[in-house]
């Protein structure tokens, strides 16, 4: 399998999100690349590679560069969860489809604030236009995504948006550091991973997408609201419904 086309290098950063995946997945061979965990098989007859790279950042780039740096790949799907900020009208439970990526993390804090990285002047990626602190995700992907999305999301009486994702490594626990971001970037919900996989995809031209299961608001942080396995249940839903109707 290892040196066969992979249709979809679906990446997870922990194993819950990748359960329901796993059960639907045929011939299944486990193996570790780059010090990652990966099982490669089948989904409707797929070829499907399914890593699970650690939370973060950092963790998500290197498990990615060393997969797609040793193996032929079609497209990348990441599949999580994601907190969604108030005014995107998601609730826990409910499904967004990235159209971009943000790089919450990268630019100048000065007395007067936070500004991009067009304040460095030294982009993220070097394009033409540069790339700072947004990525476009592969449109036509996308668009998959969203009409897979709204499948799943009409059967679980559930809501499917599309919108720009933020990227950071801290998890927001604030109402105020909440509605921050929310004026700052106007994303849908808030993740960990997703721009570190855009980015390293841009680099190597390979189509990515990304998929999350709301399963919290960003505000104030209280555990008792949150629902981790409802989140995980609808991603990973919308992802086989993605690949069956591929």
């Amino acid at each position: 399998m290892e040196s066969s086309n992979i249709d979809y290098v679906i990446v997870t950063a922990t194993v819950p999100e990748q359960e329901v995946l796993l059960e639907a997945t045929g011939g299944l061979e486990p193996t570790v690349l780059g010090r990652r965990k990966v099982v490669f098989g089948q989904i409707f007859g797929r070829r499907v590679a399914i890593a699970e790279t650690g939370i973060g950042a950092v963790n998500t780039a290197q498990a990615l560069t060393a997969f797609l740096e040793t193996q032929r790949v079609s497209q990348v799907l990441q599949v999580g969860i994601g907190g969604a900020f108030p005014t995107s009208g998601l609730v826990v439970g409910d499904l967004a489809i990235a159209s971009e990526e943000i790089q919450g993390d990268f630019g100048v804090v000065s007395e007067t604030g936070w500004s991009g990285g067009e304040t460095i002047g030294i982009p993220l990626i070097q394009e033409d236009p540069p790339l700072f602190n947004r990525i476009r995700l592969d449109p036509a992907l996308t668009e998959s995504a969203a009409t897979a999305g709204n499948t799943v999301a009409d059967r679980e009486r559930r809501q499917s948006k599309v919108g720009a994702f933020l990227t950071v490594q801290n998890v927001t626990g604030t109402d105020q550091r909440a509605a921050e971001f929310n004026a700052r970037f106007g994303a849908l919900c808030e993740n960990m991973e997703g721009a570190a996989a855009a980015h390293v995809c841009r680099l190597y031209q390979i189509p990515f997408c990304e998929v999350r299961g709301i399963s919290n608001i960003v505000e104030k942080r209280d555990l008792s609201r949150w629902d981790i396995p409802a989140a995980t249940r609808i991603a990973q839903s919308a992802a086989l419904e993605l690949i069956q109707q591929s």
